[in-house]
């Protein structure tokens, strides 16, 4: 069998899979990985960069800066190379574009349909009270402690661990945000990924809610913007 030899960093991130496309989206293969479903307005231009790239020789690598410029995609189940990511608009429009293509949704890692309905329908849009309640702080409140770390005045710190985590602290509640690091918006910014709060206690959902608005006030503070 022929060595297999990838001619671009488009190719080298999927090990020679191939990519089928739909009217509103492409299904695209990761050799012994897995498989994501993305819209074609993503897709399309990520994979155009890529595809005009010569491979680095690091398939690991080839394969984060493909996954880096996919804003909005959902994984089928069993793949390892990247997690469900976007936000819940577009991602129901991509599980309709896939319903309507007679996709087996079964299949794929989409957030439950109560979610995405809700996300679709103009009414189901408005925050509940807690959220409503909730009040980023001021960017005055915040001070750096170190080039990977800011604190609040109002009683929590925001650490960057590494690319792919960032630790929110406040009293004894640690919570570990997982997301990859990419484009947001036109500037430099963190993609949260979903069900990617890992905290140290259980969170309401007003408690979640004021967490996750202290935690892009923070990192709009670094001037990151955040996609949840």
């Amino acid at each position: 069998m022929a060595l297999f030899v990838p001619r671009s960093v488009l190719e080298a991130a999927q090990g020679g899979a191939s990519t089928k496309r739909f009217r509103d989206f492409v299904i695209a293969q990761f050799e012994g990985e897995g498989a994501i479903a993305v819209p074609n307005a993503i897709w399309l231009p990520a994979a155009a960069w890529a595809g005009a790239r010569q491979p680095s020789g690091n398939r690991m690598r080839d394969r984060g800066m493909l996954l880096q410029r996919l804003d909005v995609l959902v994984t089928r189940r069993g793949t390892t190379v990247v997690s469900t990511t976007g936000g819940m608009i577009p991602l129901a429009r991509l599980r309709n574009a896939m319903k309507s293509e007679g996709v087996d949704l079964k299949e794929w890692n989409f957030p439950p349909d109560e979610v995405l309905d809700k996300a679709l329908d103009p009414t189901g849009g408005k925050k509940d009270k807690a959220e409503e309640s909730v009040t980023a702080p001021d960017a005055s409140t915040f001070a750096r402690i170190d080039a990977q770390a800011v604190s609040s005045s109002a009683g929590f710190e925001v650490r960057i661990l590494d690319p792919y985590k960032i630790q929110y602290r406040e009293g004894p509640l640690t919570v570990i945000i997982h997301g990859i690091p990419g484009m947001v918006g036109g500037r430099q910014g963190f993609k949260v990924k979903l069900d990617a709060l890992a905290s140290s206690a259980p969170l309401t959902p007003a408690e979640r809610a004021r967490l996750l608005g202290n935690f892009r006030a923070a990192m709009e503070y670094q001037d990151l913007s955040v996609l949840f």
